[in-house]
Protein backbone atom coordinates (compact mmCIF):
# COMPACT_ATOMS: atom_id res chain seq x y z
CA UNK A 1 0.00 0.00 0.00
CA UNK A 2 1.45 3.36 -1.01
CA UNK A 3 2.07 6.37 1.18
CA UNK A 4 -1.09 8.50 1.13
CA UNK A 5 -0.97 11.99 -0.29
CA UNK A 6 -0.85 14.81 2.20
CA UNK A 7 -4.16 16.47 3.01
CA UNK A 8 -5.06 18.69 0.04
CA UNK A 9 -4.99 22.42 0.65
CA UNK A 10 -8.13 24.45 -0.03
CA UNK A 11 -8.56 24.89 -3.77
CA UNK A 12 -6.62 21.73 -4.71
CA UNK A 13 -9.21 19.70 -6.53
CA UNK A 14 -7.04 16.99 -8.07
CA UNK A 15 -4.04 16.21 -5.79
CA UNK A 16 -1.07 14.30 -7.19
CA UNK A 17 2.70 13.90 -6.76
CA UNK A 18 3.86 15.52 -9.97
CA UNK A 19 5.81 18.28 -8.24
CA UNK A 20 7.56 15.88 -5.84
CA UNK A 21 8.48 13.49 -8.62
CA UNK A 22 9.68 16.26 -10.93
CA UNK A 23 11.95 17.56 -8.16
CA UNK A 24 13.31 14.06 -7.52
CA UNK A 25 14.09 13.77 -11.23
CA UNK A 26 15.90 17.12 -11.20
CA UNK A 27 13.68 18.65 -13.90
CA UNK A 28 12.26 22.14 -14.24
CA UNK A 29 8.62 22.64 -15.22
CA UNK A 30 9.82 23.81 -18.62
CA UNK A 31 11.94 20.68 -19.18
CA UNK A 32 9.14 18.35 -18.11
CA UNK A 33 6.61 20.19 -20.29
CA UNK A 34 8.86 19.72 -23.33
CA UNK A 35 9.17 15.99 -22.68
CA UNK A 36 5.43 15.52 -22.21
CA UNK A 37 4.40 17.80 -25.05
CA UNK A 38 2.30 20.35 -23.18
CA UNK A 39 2.86 23.94 -22.04
CA UNK A 40 4.72 24.91 -18.87
CA UNK A 41 1.56 26.70 -17.73
CA UNK A 42 -0.40 23.46 -18.00
CA UNK A 43 2.24 21.57 -16.00
CA UNK A 44 1.88 24.19 -13.26
CA UNK A 45 -1.90 23.82 -13.18
CA UNK A 46 -1.62 20.03 -13.04
CA UNK A 47 0.95 20.17 -10.22
CA UNK A 48 -1.24 22.47 -8.15
CA UNK A 49 -4.29 20.28 -8.71
CA UNK A 50 -6.26 22.93 -10.61
CA UNK A 51 -6.53 20.67 -13.66
CA UNK A 52 -7.15 16.93 -13.71
CA UNK A 53 -4.66 14.58 -15.36
CA UNK A 54 -6.00 12.90 -18.47
CA UNK A 55 -5.21 9.23 -19.05
CA UNK A 56 -2.87 9.92 -21.97
CA UNK A 57 -1.12 12.72 -20.05
CA UNK A 58 -0.67 10.42 -17.07
CA UNK A 59 1.08 7.85 -19.26
CA UNK A 60 3.38 10.47 -20.78
CA UNK A 61 4.28 11.87 -17.36
CA UNK A 62 5.01 8.35 -16.08
CA UNK A 63 7.35 7.78 -19.03
CA UNK A 64 9.17 11.10 -18.59
CA UNK A 65 9.53 10.65 -14.81
CA UNK A 66 10.37 6.93 -15.08
CA UNK A 67 7.76 5.92 -12.51
CA UNK A 68 4.56 3.87 -12.58
CA UNK A 69 1.34 5.83 -13.01
CA UNK A 70 0.28 4.81 -9.50
CA UNK A 71 3.21 6.73 -8.00
CA UNK A 72 1.93 9.93 -9.61
CA UNK A 73 -1.58 9.42 -8.24
CA UNK A 74 -0.39 8.41 -4.75
CA UNK A 75 -1.48 4.79 -5.12
CA UNK A 76 2.07 3.39 -4.89
CA UNK A 77 5.16 4.21 -2.83
CA UNK A 78 7.45 6.98 -3.99
CA UNK A 79 10.42 5.71 -6.00
CA UNK A 80 13.81 6.38 -4.40
CA UNK A 81 16.30 8.26 -6.62
CA UNK A 82 19.83 6.88 -7.00
CA UNK A 83 21.74 10.09 -6.33
CA UNK A 84 25.38 9.02 -5.95
CA UNK A 85 28.15 6.75 -7.19
CA UNK A 86 30.28 5.20 -4.45
CA UNK A 87 33.90 5.16 -5.62
CA UNK A 88 37.40 5.84 -4.25
CA UNK A 89 39.76 8.54 -5.45
CA UNK A 90 42.06 7.50 -8.30
CA UNK A 91 39.78 4.72 -9.49
CA UNK A 92 37.68 4.28 -12.62
CA UNK A 93 35.14 6.97 -11.65
CA UNK A 94 36.03 10.67 -11.93
CA UNK A 95 35.11 12.90 -8.99
CA UNK A 96 32.72 14.94 -11.14
CA UNK A 97 30.72 11.76 -11.83
CA UNK A 98 30.11 10.94 -8.15
CA UNK A 99 27.11 13.25 -7.74
CA UNK A 100 25.37 13.63 -11.10
CA UNK A 101 22.84 16.41 -11.61
CA UNK A 102 20.10 13.93 -12.48
CA UNK A 103 19.46 10.60 -10.73
CA UNK A 104 21.15 7.51 -12.17
CA UNK A 105 17.84 5.69 -11.85
CA UNK A 106 15.28 4.80 -9.21
CA UNK A 107 14.92 2.11 -6.57
CA UNK A 108 11.55 0.45 -6.17
CA UNK A 109 11.97 -1.68 -3.02
CA UNK A 110 9.91 -4.86 -2.85
CA UNK A 111 9.04 -4.14 0.81
CA UNK A 112 7.39 -0.89 1.98
CA UNK A 113 9.74 1.88 3.10
CA UNK A 114 8.77 4.25 5.90
CA UNK A 115 9.05 7.90 4.80
CA UNK A 116 10.67 7.13 1.42
CA UNK A 117 11.16 10.84 0.72
CA UNK A 118 13.86 10.79 3.45
CA UNK A 119 15.89 8.19 1.55
CA UNK A 120 18.26 8.08 -1.40
CA UNK A 121 20.03 5.42 -3.42
CA UNK A 122 23.75 5.04 -4.15
CA UNK A 123 25.44 2.75 -6.68
CA UNK A 124 28.65 0.98 -5.63
CA UNK A 125 30.72 1.73 -8.73
CA UNK A 126 34.10 0.20 -7.82
CA UNK A 127 35.79 -2.20 -5.38
CA UNK A 128 36.12 0.28 -2.49
CA UNK A 129 33.69 -1.79 -0.37
CA UNK A 130 34.07 -5.24 -1.94
CA UNK A 131 34.28 -7.05 1.41
CA UNK A 132 30.72 -5.96 2.19
CA UNK A 133 29.16 -4.81 -1.10
CA UNK A 134 30.36 -5.97 -4.53
CA UNK A 135 30.45 -3.51 -7.43
CA UNK A 136 26.99 -3.03 -8.90
CA UNK A 137 25.21 -3.13 -5.53
CA UNK A 138 22.62 -0.39 -5.04
CA UNK A 139 22.28 0.86 -1.47
CA UNK A 140 19.27 2.58 0.04
CA UNK A 141 20.16 5.02 2.82
CA UNK A 142 18.24 7.35 5.11
CA UNK A 143 19.56 10.89 5.11
CA UNK A 144 21.54 11.91 8.19
CA UNK A 145 19.30 14.89 8.97
CA UNK A 146 16.44 12.47 9.63
CA UNK A 147 18.34 10.32 12.16
CA UNK A 148 17.78 12.52 15.20
CA UNK A 149 21.38 13.75 15.53
CA UNK A 150 22.70 10.42 16.88
CA UNK A 151 24.72 7.95 14.84
CA UNK A 152 25.52 4.40 16.02
CA UNK A 153 29.17 3.40 16.33
CA UNK A 154 28.59 -0.32 16.78
CA UNK A 155 30.71 -2.16 14.21
CA UNK A 156 27.62 -3.11 12.19
CA UNK A 157 25.86 0.02 10.90
CA UNK A 158 27.18 1.32 7.59
CA UNK A 159 27.21 4.92 6.40
CA UNK A 160 27.71 6.63 3.07
CA UNK A 161 30.14 9.54 3.27
CA UNK A 162 31.44 12.29 0.99
CA UNK A 163 35.20 12.82 1.37
CA UNK A 164 36.78 16.18 0.49
CA UNK A 165 40.41 16.85 -0.40
CA UNK A 166 40.43 19.98 1.79
CA UNK A 167 37.30 20.31 3.93
CA UNK A 168 33.52 20.61 3.78
CA UNK A 169 33.67 24.41 3.40
CA UNK A 170 35.88 24.17 0.30
CA UNK A 171 33.46 21.71 -1.33
CA UNK A 172 36.22 19.94 -3.29
CA UNK A 173 34.58 16.50 -3.44
CA UNK A 174 37.19 13.77 -3.89
CA UNK A 175 35.40 10.47 -3.30
CA UNK A 176 32.26 8.90 -1.87
CA UNK A 177 32.74 5.83 0.31
CA UNK A 178 30.70 3.44 2.44
CA UNK A 179 31.87 1.88 5.69
CA UNK A 180 31.66 1.84 9.48
CA UNK A 181 32.12 4.78 11.84
CA UNK A 182 34.73 4.84 14.58
CA UNK A 183 35.35 7.58 17.15
CA UNK A 184 38.58 7.73 19.12
CA UNK A 185 38.90 9.09 22.64
CA UNK A 186 40.42 12.29 21.27
CA UNK A 187 37.17 13.07 19.44
CA UNK A 188 38.38 12.26 15.93
CA UNK A 189 35.82 10.55 13.70
CA UNK A 190 36.89 8.01 11.10
CA UNK A 191 35.19 6.02 8.34
CA UNK A 192 36.49 2.45 8.27
CA UNK A 193 36.31 0.96 4.77
CA UNK A 194 36.17 -2.77 4.05
CA UNK A 195 38.03 -3.67 0.89
CA UNK A 196 40.68 -6.02 -0.49
CA UNK A 197 42.15 -3.20 -2.55
CA UNK A 198 45.39 -2.16 -0.84
CA UNK A 199 45.45 1.15 -2.68
CA UNK A 200 42.29 2.34 -0.88
CA UNK A 201 42.60 3.84 2.59
CA UNK A 202 41.09 1.61 5.26
CA UNK A 203 40.63 4.47 7.70
CA UNK A 204 39.49 7.84 6.33
CA UNK A 205 39.43 10.82 8.70
CA UNK A 206 36.15 12.73 8.80
CA UNK A 207 36.82 14.99 11.77
CA UNK A 208 40.14 15.99 13.30
CA UNK A 209 40.82 15.51 17.03
CA UNK A 210 39.45 18.05 19.46
CA UNK A 211 42.01 20.54 20.78
CA UNK A 212 42.05 21.09 24.52
CA UNK A 213 44.56 21.77 27.27
CA UNK A 214 42.98 19.06 29.40
CA UNK A 215 42.83 15.67 27.69
CA UNK A 216 40.84 14.16 30.59
CA UNK A 217 38.20 16.84 30.14
CA UNK A 218 37.78 15.73 26.52
CA UNK A 219 37.38 12.10 27.53
CA UNK A 220 34.57 12.94 29.93
CA UNK A 221 32.60 14.65 27.18
CA UNK A 222 32.73 11.71 24.77
CA UNK A 223 30.32 8.79 24.64
CA UNK A 224 31.82 5.28 24.77
CA UNK A 225 32.60 3.89 21.32
CA UNK A 226 29.81 1.30 21.44
CA UNK A 227 27.10 3.94 21.89
CA UNK A 228 25.63 6.55 19.52
CA UNK A 229 27.67 9.68 18.94
CA UNK A 230 26.17 13.12 18.52
CA UNK A 231 26.74 14.36 14.98
CA UNK A 232 26.32 17.68 13.26
CA UNK A 233 28.41 18.58 10.24
CA UNK A 234 31.03 21.28 10.60
CA UNK A 235 32.69 23.41 7.91
CA UNK A 236 36.13 22.15 9.01
CA UNK A 237 35.17 18.48 8.63
CA UNK A 238 37.03 16.41 6.05
CA UNK A 239 33.92 14.39 5.27
CA UNK A 240 30.13 14.72 5.25
CA UNK A 241 28.00 11.77 6.41
CA UNK A 242 25.19 11.53 3.88
CA UNK A 243 23.12 8.75 5.40
CA UNK A 244 22.75 5.39 7.12
CA UNK A 245 22.50 2.33 4.90
CA UNK A 246 19.21 0.49 5.42
CA UNK A 247 18.97 -1.87 2.44
CA UNK A 248 21.13 -3.32 -0.29
CA UNK A 249 20.13 -4.67 -3.68
CA UNK A 250 23.00 -6.87 -4.83
CA UNK A 251 23.70 -7.54 -8.50
CA UNK A 252 22.46 -10.87 -9.80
Amino acid sequence: MGRPLSTPKPGIKYPNRLRELRSLRGLSQEELAAQVGISQTEVGKLETGKHQLKVEQLKRFAGALEVPTGAILGEQDMPIPIRYRIAAFGGPVDSDELEPRKPLGYMRPARPVAEPEQCFGALVADDSADLIYPPGTVLMARRTEHLGGELPVDGRTKFIVKIFSTNLAAGDLQEILVGLLDQAVDGSLTLVTRTRNRHIRHGVALRRPMVSADFHEIQQDLAPRDRPVQYRSDAADLGLILGRVERAERPE
